[in-house]
Formats: C-alpha cells, structure tokens, sequence
C-alpha cells in the first residue's frame, strides 16, 4: 500500500493543494464582505475606513507578487505555502483581537503579502512541477475549489458571527488556517525529485503526443529571464495580462449595482451573483480541461469574447430571465482573473521563465482589480447609470483579443529564433 501511495503521489499533491485553496480561497472570499458591517460597527469608524484595509491588502499582494520569482526560487512552494499559511492564520487572529482600525489594517497588509505565496502563481508552479499530462485540468480542479470553500466558510462563518461575534470568527479562520499550513508541511514536497519520482505523465500514442509536445511546450520551454526581459513580447504580454483581467474585473466590481440599477431586486441580483459563482467553478475545470486538449491560447481568446459580449448583452438586462445567459458568457470569461492567467503565460512565454513571469503577471491581474472599480464607477457618475461602460467593454475585449494574437505571434518568432541560435551553438560545440 505504501509503495502504491508513493508512486501514485502526484495525486496526493493535487488533493492536498486543493484543500489548502479550499480553505484560503474560502477565507479570503469572505473577508471583505462578511466582516464589513460588524467591524465597522464595533471598532467606531465608517465602512469606506475598513474597506480601505482590503484595498492595503490588494497593494500589498501586488507588491509580493512583484517579487514572487525571487523568494519562491529560494524557498519553493512547501516553505512558502506553509509560512503563508500559518502567518495568515495568526494574523487572522491578530484581526479578531484588533482594537482600532489601524491595528485592524496592519494585520490586513500581512495577509495581503503571504496571499501571493498561498494563491495561483504559487499553487500553479506546484503543478507544473509534478505533472506534465493533466496540468491545466488539475489546476482548475484546484482553483474551482475556492468557489466552493467560499460558500461553506460563507455560511459557517456567518453563524459564528450571529453566535459568538465577529472576533471569534476571525479566531476560528485563524486556526483553520495554522492547521491547514501543518499538513501541507507534512504531506506536500515542492518537486517530485525530492521522492524519487518523474512528473506524472501518460503514454500516449505518436500523433497524441505531438499534440501534448505542443500544449506543453516540451519543444520550446521559451528564453530564460534574461533574453525574455531584452524583448518586446514581454513587456506586451503584461499589458495583455491587465487588458484581459480588466475585461472580467470591470463588470465583477459594480455587477450586483448594474442589474438592481436595471430593474432587478437585491434578492434577484444576489441570486444572478451564486449561479455566476456555481458556473466560474464549473467553468474553471472545463477551461483546464480544454487547455490540455487545444492549447491555453484558443480557450484565452473564447473566454476573453464571452466575456466581453456578457457585458453587452448585461447592459439592457431588466429582468431575471434575461439575466441568465449573460451571466454563463460571464462565467465563462471569469476565469481570466484565475486560472488562464498562468496557463496563458505558460503557453505564450514558455516554462523557462515562469518563476519569474506568473508572479509579474498576477501582479499586472491585481492592477486590474485595483483600478476598474474605481474606473467604472467614475464613469457611472458622469454617464448616470453603467450600461454605456458595460457595452465598451465589448471592445476592450477585441482590443484584448487582437493584443494577444499580436504577443503569440512575437513570442513565437522569439522562441524559435532562440532555440535556432541554441542549436547552433551546440553543433559548433
């Protein structure tokens, strides 16, 4: 039984990570909303003052993200995970005994550096490392799982918070997450060499295995760092990262106001709000799927779109019913805040450099988040109401789109114009 469980612990990794995403993901979709009303009641100060230490969390996590190549190189998923873990969760605790806003904000700003070390870049390098069949399936398996842990610790949460207060809730996440940071310690190793073991990969027959060559980028792992940086892909393929995660992020921040601004009840708004949720998860495992089979570009490029015709169809939604397409287009397009940012940087840049480039990237996808709320709500105070931003937002994603085929190609012709130069350097040898 051992021996089988050693072999076969690729699959071993992929459980534990989706239960550490379970449970901080699950935490982290609940920290804004949940605690927003009590806290602010309870410290003294307004709610714009609490909201303001999620937006520190924001930038701190931007911040860390910037660095992620660096500090993940040296210390590697299972130090780092497990440190972010536990340090989130005694912060987590730290939050429950604030007594004043400030104190409440410089807990805040320490979850925000250690969530770059516990989210996708992080968990996404993990899988890269132990396989090599699979991987865009196992991560959406893996990041599906924070949807699902946010609508568990949601009403867990919530009944804490209406029994025992918002301090002991904040407590028990706390201790949930210290617990969480020990069994990744003790269960996960950062590459599968450290046990002996191969990457998980399948046989397949020849013409398969072209098609995986290709989706993998076993041919080309791409330039290393140093060429990388020295090329104007890079620099667009960023730009491409805060195109594509403002496509999804507008509508997310100001969604809910839009449809009850159109006609619709909050309680009609919040029920188009779970089904998305439901759907992103859903949609999360089939855009992993779907990359492994036809490459990460094409499902970018589909979600992107989807993305952007959701808006556009959401711009003169006035009832429920008419709601419920948009928001599978939307859903389908989510995920370009999560899991299709490191597939995509993979597929476009290669592996070589991924240590380097997911972290950048997940840090172009937090200036997104950051600046489209407050984008989109500018616009609704000059305009009047969302819908003209909503149906822009179709055209940012074709100038989305078309900047993304543009950084394929300039990747592609930089790949194989080095890998050229590498072959020719080895026959001079």
């Amino acid at each position: 039984m051992k021996k089988y469980i050693h072999e076969h612990y690729h699959w071993v990794i992929a459980i534990v990570a989706l239960l550490a995403y379970t449970v901080f993901g699950g935490l982290m979709n609940n920290i804004s909303s949940l605690y927003l009303v009590p806290v602010s009641e309870t410290l003294g100060v307004s709610r714009t003052s609490v909201s303001l230490t999620s937006s520190i969390r924001s930038v701190c996590t931007f911040l860390a993200n910037m660095m992620f190549g660096v500090i993940y190189g040296k210390f590697g998923f299972r130090k780092l995970c497990t440190a972010g873990l536990v340090i989130c969760g005694l912060s987590f605790c730290g939050l429950g005994s604030a007594q004043t806003v400030i104190t409440y904000g410089i807990f805040c700003a320490l979850i925000g550096v250690f969530d770059a070390f516990c989210n996708t870049a992080s968990l996404s390098k993990l899988v890269n490392e132990w396989f090599e069949s699979h991987r865009g399936l196992v991560l959406g398996l893996v990041t599906a799982s924070s949807g699902i842990g946010g609508s568990l610790f949601s009403i867990v949460l919530s009944n804490i918070i209406e029994k025992n207060g918002w301090r002991m809730a904040h407590i028990v996440s706390g201790i949930t997450l210290v617990i969480t940071g020990v069994i990744v310690y003790i269960l996960v190793r950062t590459k599968p060499s450290e046990m002996g073991l191969e990457p998980f990969h399948e046989e397949h027959k020849k013409s398969r295995r072209m098609v995986d060559e290709k989706i993998l980028h076993l041919k080309s792992p791409g330039l290393p760092f140093s060429s990388l940086k020295k090329t104007p892909a890079f620099y667009l393929m960023l730009l491409s990262c805060v195109f594509s995660a403002s496509v999804a992020y507008a509508p997310f921040h100001i969604l809910i106001a839009h449809l009850t601004d159109n006609g619709l009840t909050q309680s009609q708004a919040a029920q188009i709000w779970s089904i998305m949720y439901l759907l992103m998860a859903l949609m999360k495992i089939l855009d992993g799927f779907f990359s492994d089979l036809v490459g990460a570009k094409i499902v970018m490029v589909v979600s992107t779109i989807c993305c952007g015709l959701s808006c556009f169809l959401y711009s003169d939604v006035t009832t429920f019913t008419s709601a419920l397409f948009p928001t599978l287009l939307f859903a389908i397009g989510l995920p370009l805040t999560s899991i299709l940012q490191p597939l995509s940087v993979a597929a476009v840049l290669g592996m070589r450099s991924y240590d380097q480039t997911i972290g950048l990237a997940m840090a172009m996808s937090a200036v997104a988040s950051l600046s489209m709320g407050p984008v989109m709500n500018a616009l609704y105070e000059k305009l009047g109401s969302y819908r003209i931003p909503m149906k822009c937002i179709l055209v940012l994603s074709i100038i989305s789109v078309l900047l993304y085929i543009l950084v394929c190609r300039l990747a592609d012709k930089d790949k194989k114009a080095y890998d050229l130069e590498e072959k020719q350097n080895r026959m001079k040898q």
